[in-house]
Parts: structure tokens; sequence; C-alpha cells
């Protein structure tokens, strides 16, 4: 089972690092919709005609999707009316070891500082350090898939 989780982390990684260098290729100012519209030289009454909705709705799309709220059932209508095909995915900022990593010392912190509070209220002392001791913890949730 550790095998698997293992494979799996693996290959996210792999697939986040593929994104990573596509997404800073791709970073444009206009929206999809009205940057693949221009490429292949249709108006908007074109585009409106080929996905089945009024010239009003398409321009409304072109610029929700520019504000960021445009849907996703538009997208893929406006994508599959241009012949193409959309994509969507999650593109981790950073490699996902070291987001489970630092999330699993955050509440292994948590754990052992109330765990000491505990301790010094009943005048018992933890001679490990601190971050010795968070370290293991944190290293323990992650093995145990239980950072969050």
């Amino acid at each position: 089972m550790k095998r698997d989780k293992s494979i799996q982390l693996g290959q996210a990684e792999k697939r986040g690092e593929v994104l990573k260098k596509l997404t800073n290729q791709v970073q444009m100012r206009t929206g999809w919709i009205e940057y693949m519209r221009a490429v292949l030289g249709l108006t908007l009454q074109d585009l409106a005609k080929r996905a089945g909705v009024s010239k009003p709705t398409t321009a409304q799309s072109e610029r929700r999707e520019a504000e960021g709220k445009v849907t996703l059932e538009t997208l893929k209508k406006m994508a599959n009316a241009m012949e193409c095909d959309l994509f969507y995915a999650f593109v981790p900022r950073k490699k996902i070891g070291s987001i489970l990593m630092d999330q699993a010392i955050q509440k292994a912190r948590s754990i052992l500082s109330r765990a000491d509070t505990h301790m010094s209220l009943e005048d018992q002392k933890v001679e490990e350090s601190m971050d010795i001791r968070i370290q293991r913890l944190a290293q323990k949730l992650i093995d145990n898939g239980n950072v969050w």
C-alpha cells in the first residue's frame, strides 16, 4: 500500500512539472475563447453559430473568461465549436512532496505544542529538542497519510 502511494506521488510530481513548464508558455492577456477565435479568423457571429448560442452570449463568454467567471461547460462548448480540446488541470505551485511536508510540519508543531503545554502543567519535561520531535512526527503523519 505504501509503495503504491509512493508511485502515485512520483507520477503526480512528474505531471506537475510538465504542467508547470506548459503554464509558463501559455499565459496570455486575452482568454482562450477570444484568442482561438482570432487565430481561426472567426467572427463572434461565426463562433456563436457554430456553438449554437447567440452572438451576445458568445461575447459574454469571452468577457466572463477574461474575468475568471466562465463555466467549464461554456469553455467545452466553445472549444468544441472551434475544433479544439479543453484541458483542465491543477498545477502545484511547488513540489507535491514539499506541500505535504509543510502541512505535516505545521500539524506536528500544533500537536506537540498542545502536548507540551499539558506536560508542563503536569510538571513533566521532554528532553529531546522540539525540532527533532516535529520532524519525526511530521514523517509519521506523512507515512500514515494524515497530514491534513
